[in-house]
């Protein structure tokens, strides 16, 4: 089995959607790329199962990892 994606032989095709769990979504206006982020306030569970029913026959990867969709501030100074 291969330790991460790029060791996969999988390939990346079509749109990608990712399904973020988070206690404190952002406020629409700020995510980068809003059809592509569903942010998911209600567990695990749920984000699994949402991102399993949009997916449809297609695999589902779990990644932890930090969130791009929202560009990080940078401290005043």
């Amino acid at each position: 089995m291969a330790r991460s994606f790029r060791e996969s032989r999988c390939r990346w095709t079509g749109p990608a959607l990712c399904f973020v769990l988070t206690h404190h979504p952002p406020a629409a206006e700020t995510v980068r790329a809003p059809s592509v982020f569903t942010f998911v306030t209600d567990g695990i569970t749920s984000a699994v199962e949402q991102a399993r029913a949009a997916a449809g026959d297609k695999v589902v990867g779990v990644r932890r990892q930090r969130c791009s969709a929202v560009p990080r501030r940078r401290p005043a100074g």
